[in-house]
């Protein structure tokens, strides 16, 4: 049999073969002495033996044995504990779907396409090219004082402020009050209602309080109006051609709610058909959120 031998390198015992014959039990006994004495010079407290595989080289390089230095590692955790350990990873949730939320979109309607698309009510009032500022095309309102001319039109999202401006002409002037538009909360009280009065002047209601004043209109001329309305401070600022018209441009209480919808004109209030025949042409009509 062969003799064997062991070489100590670094914290590995190597054993490498020797001339001579030696059983297998010597061998042993040779071999746990060397590794005994192994132990106490160099501090090793486990090794474990390794045989080595047909591929390996043999000879001095073809280690045997390799000793592990320092404390032994816990042993490796089983599958199920990993999992028992593991951190739980919540999924991410899916958004829920929500409605688009409601947006201001201005109204500038000059009639120029020839309807009234821009308008989702509509009981009296036209589009007709008979009296017209300019362009081809122009709105109108007729109404008896019975039979309603108007058209209404609801903001996406109630303003606690808006300005308003509007182009219109007198076509047929009546002996009674007029109504030439109106801002309305979304319940549909009147806050703001421009009137034609029964005398051919210029008023207000300030949720149904009389705002009277000294401005004249005309029959068959064009007129710009412009009223701008703040809920919150209650002012309310009119002009009529650029100028200020200051018997209306206050503070009135208009509530506190914000502004829904605008209505062009509902026609007279009067009990009398034979004097509220009026007739109103708008030329355009244009809804803000600011001046501009």
């Amino acid at each position: 049999m062969d003799r064997w031998g062991i070489q100590v390198r670094g914290a590995k015992a190597v054993p490498v073969r020797a001339e001579g014959v030696m059983d297998r039990r010597s061998t042993r006994r040779v071999f746990s002495l060397w590794v005994a004495r192994i132990i106490a010079l160099t501090g090793l407290t486990s090794w474990r033996f390794i045989r080595p595989t047909s591929g390996q080289e043999t000879g001095e390089s073809s280690a045997l044995a390799e000793l592990d230095r320092g404390t032994p590692t816990a042993p490796e955790q089983s599958l199920a504990d990993q999992t028992a350990t593991e951190p739980e990873i919540e999924e991410p949730s899916a958004a829920e779907p929500t409605a688009e939320p409601p947006t201001w979109q201005p109204l500038d309607d000059d009639f120029e396409g020839g309807n009234l698309a821009h308008w989702p009510a509509v009981d009296g009032l036209v589009v007709q090219q008979e009296v017209v500022l300019d362009g081809a095309f122009a709105a109108r309102a007729w109404s008896d004082g019975l039979l309603p001319a108007a058209a209404a039109i609801g903001f996406p999202l109630p303003q606690a402020e808006l300005w308003t401006r509007v182009r219109f002409q007198i076509v047929t002037p009546s002996t009674d009050q007029v109504e030439l538009l109106w801002l309305s909360d979304a319940t549909g009280n009147q806050v703001i209602t421009v009137v034609i009065s029964a005398d051919e002047t210029l008023g207000m209601l300030a949720r149904n309080q009389p705002v009277p004043s000294a401005t004249t209109l005309a029959a068959g001329a064009w007129y710009e109006l412009i009223v701008h309305a703040a809920v919150s401070t209650g002012q309310v600022d009119v002009w009529l051609n650029g100028e200020g018209q200051l018997a209306l441009s206050q503070s009135w209480d208009l509530g506190v709610a914000p502004l829904a919808s605008l209505q062009l004109p509902a026609g007279s209030r009067s009990t009398s058909p034979s004097t509220a025949s009026t007739s109103t042409s708008f030329r355009s009509i244009r809804i803000l959120d600011s001046y501009r």
